[in-house]
Order: structure tokens, then C-alpha cells, then sequence
């Protein structure tokens, strides 16, 4: 039987532990079969695990047949601080802690009980891990009876989330918790509930929800009440997003407030969908049932040519009156001009700048961005429509075609039929 320190490694970076049966690796065994699982207390080296598509490494790095625990500990925080794995890797303590399996001392044992005493009163594990100079997650581990396995067998305790945050968002008592989910089954709002029991905004989302005080809810209801909450709330919302029976979208806001508020907005536009004008898009949007963002697209698209802007603001309008005429036909190469430097097309600039094709239009149709611009269509043959392609030697009739035939995309075929280093794809 022998005792010694093990690693794991993953992506480069590494967990030091120690085991007091090396021999038999019981604690990497462990550690293996709690991460395949998906159940590891130490959350940074589960994500890991997972993200780096489970190729983990282990070994052992030091192995003794008799060696004090003391002296254990020590190697311990010496090799973590060797490898740094606790700023620069998943150790969440610097070393000497846990050994459900070994006798604590003095000060650990009063270390342990009195934060039993202060998670029992509620307290974070922030709170306790800054009081302690511990790591927050190591707490969790203890608040969870993944460390001192042994010591919490004498101690009844139920993990339940810290009372810190009840406390910032208003704490109340147990007879005042069983009134407010009365109240909720009764119809109350959130709001009449939080204005009623002088609470900050948010805590009744949170009692309602059950992210709050959750030991006095199974003491006291059930998940029929639970059902019932949630559809006596479906209630209130629907009837405060109803005005004169019809849905309301967005704020309520009255008349006054909002002649107010579109005397004020700067873009606020007028617009014409099917010969009919419109305030802004807001009102077609109502009128119309189409989102605004979509009316608005439309309207600065050439595609859509019954949606068109009547009313503007003057430094905005004669520059995007100028990208419709100059896209009358999308499909087209454009020439553009970025930053003094004239390209064939937008797939030429993205590909010399490094930016998004997609980002490139979008700038282009912006009039935050003046050194983004249209100049005119490209004469480039390779863009006119069905033109035959030839590809390793076979001929198409269009892209499209080679496309449907080879089971790729259009704009693979189209990229190495603009770039020299395809010399076997080619337009006839």
C-alpha cells in the first residue's frame, strides 16, 4: 500500500491531487468516472473535459510507501504551485485540503465548523471564501459535502443556495413567504406583491419562480399550486399586454407622450407600402401586422420596389436614395470603394481586408461608415447568369448545375472559379 500525488492534464493545463491508495489509482479512477459522467464537483475541469472532446492524461508524479499525511499535504501544495494549477489551472485551493480517508487537525477542524456555521446562517460562498482566503468554488465543494466527507456524517445540514442574495433583494420571514404564495394563488401580481411588502423589484420573480426560500415552499405547497401560480400569471400578463381588447406591442404610453416622443426621434421616418403612407414604421407596422425591421429592410432594398421611404432626415436620405438606384440590379457585380482602394466586387474586398462580406454590405448601405462605397458594376464575365463552367475536365451549363451534380455549394465553386490557384475551374 503506498500514498502519493497524481496529475491530470488537459489542454495543456493540469490538476494536482493526492491519494492515499496511489497503488490502486483510486483517486484519478474516481476522478474519470465522475467527468465521463458529466457529475465532477470541480466545474473547470468538467467544462474542460467536454470542451477539448474528453482527452484528458493522467500520472502519478510522486509515490512513497510510508509518508506522514502532513508531509503529504506539503508535497502536495509544493507540486501545485510546480505546475501552477491553481491561477493557471483546475486546482480551485493551493493544496492540503480534502482526505475523506485521513485525521484533520486543530485548526482545520475549526475552520470546518465554522463555516458549517456560516453556510447554516446563509451566508455566500463568496462571503466565505474572501472571510477564509479560499477559492468561491471550493466552498461549493464543502457546501455540497464533497470535502470533509467524514465530519459532515454528525452534522445535519441540507445544501440549499445562500439567503445573501434574499437578504439584498429584502428578506422575510416564514409566515410572510406562506402569505405572499397565498396571494400569488389569489392573482396578485408581481408588482402589487413587491409595492405591498415594501420589497425591492425582482424578489416576487424570484419567490415565484422558487429561486428563493425553496425549504418553505415544499413545506407548504404543492405542484398543483405551482400550476395554478403559473397560469394565474399567464393571466395577469396577457391582460396587461391587452388595451381595448386589442394586443398591445411594446410600452404603453399614452397619446400626448407619444406625439412627444416622435417629435423627438431624429429617424423617425415616413414610408410607402403599396402606394399607401405611413407615419413611421411603427405605424406600418400595426397597420400591416410586419415587423419594422423587416418593413424597414425592405424599404432600403431594391428587391421590394413597392416599399419605398417618402420622408427622411436630410443627411441620411440622399445617401441611401443613391445606394437604391446604384443596386438596381442585386444580382450584379458591384464595384466598391474602401478607404481610397477600388475592388471588383465585395467577395474581392472581403477577401484582400479580412472583413465579412456581410459586413462590408452592410456598411455600405450605412451612412455611419463615408469611406464605404458604391462606384459602379463590375464588367467581370465570371458573374453573368447560367455561364458554363468547366471543373476537372467536365463542363456544366452553370454553377448551379455543378453545384446540384457535386453536391456543394454555389459559392465554393463560384470562390475558386475568382481565385488563380483553381486553374481546373474555369468559365467557357
Amino acid at each position: 500500500m503506498s500514498k502519493g500525488i497524481y496529475l491530470l492534464e488537459i489542454n495543456g493545463k493540469f490538476y494536482i491531487g493526492k491519494d492515499e491508495l496511489i497503488h490502486k489509482l483510486t483517486r484519478i479512477k474516481t476522478h474519470l468516472s465522475l467527468l465521463e459522467k458529466g457529475k465532477h464537483y470541480n466545474i473547470y475541469l468538467q467544462r474542460a473535459f467536454l470542451k477539448y472532446k474528453k482527452k484528458i492524461t493522467y500520472r502519478v508524479l510522486e509515490e512513497y510507501e510510508e509518508i506522514p499525511s502532513m508531509e503529504l499535504c506539503i508535497r502536495e501544495r509544493v507540486l501545485i504551485q510546480k505546475y501552477d494549477s491553481y491561477k493557471n489551472g483546475y486546482n480551485m485551493t493551493l493544496g492540503g485540503e480534502g482526505g475523506a480517508g485521513r485525521k484533520h487537525d486543530e485548526p482545520q477542524l475549526q475552520r470546518f465548523y465554522e463555516i458549517v456555521n456560516l453556510l447554516k446562517e446563509g451566508k455566500s460562498n463568496k462571503f466565505i471564501a474572501e472571510l477564509y482566503d479560499l477559492h468561491d468554488r471550493y466552498i461549493s465543494l464543502i457546501r455540497h459535502k464533497h470535502r470533509y466527507e467524514i465530519l459532515w456524517k454528525d452534522i445535519e445540514y441540507e445544501p440549499t443556495k445562500s439567503n445573501d442574495v434574499a437578504a439584498l433583494l429584502g428578506s422575510i420571514n416564514e409566515d410572510e413567504y406562506v402569505f405572499i404564495i397565498n396571494s400569488m394563488l389569489n392573482g396578485s401580481t408581481n408588482k402589487q406583491i413587491e409595492e405591498d411588502h415594501g420589497l425591492p423589484q425582482g424578489t416576487a420573480s424570484r419567490i415565484r419562480n422558487r429561486k428563493l426560500y425553496k425549504q418553505w415552499w415544499e413545506k407548504y405547497f404543492n405542484e398543483q399550486d405551482s400550476l395554478k401560480i403559473k397560469s394565474m400569471h399567464q393571466k395577469n400578463i396577457h391582460n396587461i399586454l391587452s388595451v381595448n381588447g386589442k394586443r398591445h406591442i411594446g410600452r404603453i404610453v399614452n397619446e400626448s407622450t407619444r406625439n412627444l416622443m416622435k417629435q423627438n426621434n431624429a429617424k423617425s421616418i415616413r414610408v410607402r407600402i403599396n402606394d399607401k403612407e405611413y407615419s413611421s414604421f411603427t405605424e406600418a407596422e400595426k397597420l400591416t401586422g410586419i415587423n419594422r425591421k423587416v418593413i424597414s429592410s425592405r424599404a432600403k432594398s431594391n428587391m421590394f420596389p413597392t416599399y419605398e421611404l417618402v420622408e427622411i432626415v436630410e443627411s441620411v436620405r440622399p445617401k441611401i436614395n443613391k445606394i437604391k438606384k446604384e443596386v438596381a440590379n442585386i444580382r450584379k457585380s458591384k464595384k466598391v470603394k474602401i478607404n481610397g482602394i477600388v475592388y471588383s466586387s465585395m467577395s474581392e474586398a472581403e477577401r484582400q481586408l479580412g472583413i465579412n462580406r456581410k459586413t462590408i454590405a452592410s456598411r455600405l448601405e450605412s451612412t455611419t461608415f463615408p469611406e464605404y462605397e458604391f462606384i459602379g458594376f463590375s464588367d467581370n464575365p465570371q458573374h453573368k447568369k447560367s455561364r458554363a463552367v468547366s471543373i476537372e475536365g467536365v463542363e456544366y451549363k452553370s454553377i448551379n448545375q455543378a453545384a446540384l451534380q457535386l453536391g456543394v455549394s454555389q459559392s465554393v465553386i463560384r470562390r475558386k472559379l475568382e481565385e488563380d490557384k483553381y486553374p481546373n475551374f474555369k468559365f467557357i
